[in-house]
């Protein structure tokens, strides 16, 4: 599994590593497979190379993965599973703007806040595959072949960064560090195919913009992949906005004297932001639209970004009257005027939709915020996620220290240090400090670090090469480690080996994934999640009716069998994710009572999630009592005995 790994690794340092077989005869194709020297032109390696040794390693490296998505549909977690769910309903005949999930949360169906773009490109690929392979089998390709295609787009988007950014380089040093990422490895696996693995592209095509301002679209290209970002989830708000305060700052100080920088990237956002909007909404919902949702792609954000544009504007026009002769002058009377037109912006926003002044999750009762909401991992702060798992010191701390710290070197050597390297490291340092808000603000973020770990790599094999002429392979060894000591995978290994498993909590899998950085989730020989059709085999067979089941398999529910769950774990429908926490909550009565409000047929239970949902929630005494099968009268275990999955029939 890692001969390939260690093969393009190895080749990047110059070090001749024997691979088996087949691994070989890729390596002697490929040619440019050089010493990592930055005498050597960055075009060496054409596009077309890196992303076929991207693809290459993605098959090598997931080739575990694959085989369970393709025999058995299993998916990485609830949200993929909800996505393909949707992407069939809309295959199916739903209509474009009804994102709604009819088969959840009975009578009236689950209110989902995701945006229908992301569908699009993964049905188109369904129904191309479907030409050739039958409609199962084209699915489960799909859900294999988006997520690579989407890391080599990524992968290339990386490439034509550093090649903004550097003279010259090692143009597979960004394949490599991106795909060991440990935030690629998590969203780029076969059979992730929600919306996060898509932010990560459009993120990387806004920082591609942002460094390439000088041209005549780079502020355009940032404009719409920040607008598109947001329109279809929220993972990169905060990113955006920092984007955003340092276009304003460039403005302040003199870079942007004009402001025209700012009425382009204006001009981007207004355009987008209205075409997407359209594509959003049925304008027979647009009053409804401006009832506002703060959770997601809406009116607020709309109107956001309208504002902010109309802010930048107003700030271009009046360059003129601010271009005052001292340069200390000049920066407070435009700080000043950004501040004014930016809380001015803001106010009358609040004035638009004074619900969102409580953030995306006001809506959310306390209740469920206190008993569902705050076991959410990405929601949660780094200081949250440091008590969890300690090990995240290393993968996340540590690592973000040493590339801060190599980086601020980088930044003072003249072969590498530019403006657009100092405003790239500003928002780098921005991203870090954003984790202590939320961990989530680093899953994207984290790729802003790559262009460093590039130059610190160049300037450790500039060093090395020299210091020890007459001692190649010592070079070439040394170089090894210090472009594994820049991989983040490496330090997240590292974590897990040094910190004991029982000091770390478990994560709230029931309603979350995993954060990155934590590779439990990623291991090849970890008991079944129950995402496989298989598991749902007996279930499926039964007359179609409602079934109770954990919020982490509501999703796997929907898509391998054809009854209606109750809730999974999406805030819109509280109501439905409190009321499965009190039905396997201690309280039997509440349980029948519950069984009986939403006339459920079945319950089913995944038998490897008792032990985590305890964890998280000591007070499901109920799902105790099904995996012992201490169970009330009327409730009657109907699944085979060896099935990882119990499904009890509801006795009326």
């Amino acid at each position: 599994m890692f001969h390939s790994v260690i093969g393009i690794i190895g080749t990047i340092c110059k070090i001749k590593i024997n691979v088996e077989g087949v691994e070989d005869e890729l390596f002697n194709s490929v040619q440019g497979f050089h010493m990592m020297n930055s005498a050597q032109p960055k075009q060496t390696y054409s596009l077309l190379k890196i992303i076929v040794w991207t693809l290459l390693f993605q098959l090598a490296w997931n080739w575990g993965r694959v085989i369970p998505v393709m025999m058995q549909g299993e998916l990485v977690g609830p949200d993929d599973f909800l996505r393909l769910h949707q992407v069939q309903n809309w295959m199916a005949g739903q209509g474009w703007y009804d994102i709604s999930a009819a088969r959840m949360f009975p009578p009236n169906g689950a209110d989902i806040h995701w945006s229908r773009l992301v569908d699009v490109p993964i049905a188109g690929l369904i129904w191309l595959l479907d030409i050739v392979f039958d409609t199962k089998t084209a699915t489960r390709l799909t859900t294999v072949l988006w997520p690579s295609f989407l890391l080599a787009a990524v992968v290339v988007v990386l490439t034509l960064i550093c090649d903004r950014l550097l003279k010259s380089y090692n143009r597979l040093l960004p394949m490599l560090f991106a795909v060991l990422c440990i935030t690629s490895i998590a969203q780029f696996l076969p059979g992730r195919i929600d919306h996060h693995n898509v932010q990560i592209l459009l993120f990387s095509l806004t920082i591609l913009g942002f460094v390439s301002r000088e041209t005549f679209w780079g502020d355009y290209l940032m404009g719409f992949a920040m607008v598109f970002s947001i329109s279809i989830g929220l993972d990169t708000a905060a990113l955006t906005l920092i984007i955003l305060a340092y276009l304003g700052y460039e403005w302040a100080i003199g870079h942007d004297e004009n402001g025209r920088g700012l009425v382009k990237v204006a001009v981007a956002i207004i355009i987008s932001t209205i075409m997407l909007f359209l594509l959003n909404f049925d304008p027979a919902t647009y009053l409804y639209a401006l009832d506002s949702r703060c959770d997601a792609n809406s009116a607020f954000y709309a109107a956001a970004l309208l504002l902010l544009s109309g802010a930048f504007i107003v700030l271009a026009m009046s360059s003129r009257w601010l271009n005052n002769a001292s340069v200390a002058t000049r920066l407070i009377m435009r700080c000043a005027a950004g501040a004014a037109v930016s809380i001015s912006a803001l106010l009358v926003l609040l004035m638009l939709f004074p619900d969102c002044a409580n953030g995306p999750y006001g809506a959310v009762s306390d209740e469920a915020k206190a008993r569902w909401l705050t076991n959410v991992g990405e929601a949660s702060s780094l200081g949250e996620v440091l008590k969890r798992f300690p090990s995240e010191w290393l993968g996340t701390v540590c690592y973000l220290a040493v590339i801060l710290l190599a980086g601020l070197y980088a930044l003072f050597q003249p072969k590498y240090s530019s403006a657009k390297l100092i405003a790239l490291y500003v928002l780098l340092l921005a991203c870090a400090l954003g984790t202590l808000w939320q961990i989530r603000v680093l899953r994207i973020g984290i790729y802003m670090s790559i262009p460093f770990c590039v130059i610190i790599a160049d300037i450790s094999w500039q060093f090395l090469i020299k210091r020890y002429a007459n001692a190649k392979p010592l070079a070439y060894g040394l170089q090894l480690l210090v472009v594994a000591a820049l991989v983040s995978v490496t330090w997240t290994w590292a974590g897990q080996f040094i910190f004991p498993k029982s000091t770390t909590k478990v994560e709230n899998t029931v309603v979350s994934q995993k954060p990155e950085t934590n590779l439990e989730s990623f291991k090849r020989n970890t008991p079944s999640r129950c995402f496989a059709d298989s598991d749902y085999e007996y279930l499926s067979s039964l007359p179609v009716g409602i079934v109770m089941t954990d919020l982490y398999s509501a999703t796997t529910v929907l898509v391998h069998s054809p009854h209606t769950v109750i809730s999974g774990p999406y805030h819109r429908n509280e109501r439905g994710i409190l009321d499965v926490l009190d039905f396997f909550g201690p309280d039997i009565k509440i349980s029948k009572a519950l069984a009986d409000k939403y006339k459920l047929n079945y319950v089913s239970f995944c038998m490897n999630s008792v032990e985590r949902m305890l964890q998280v929630y000591p007070n499901a005494q109920m799902a105790a009592r099904i995996k012992k099968g201490d169970l009330p009268d009327w409730l009657e275990e109907v699944s085979p005995k060896d099935s990882p999955v119990k499904v009890l029939k509801v006795l009326r």
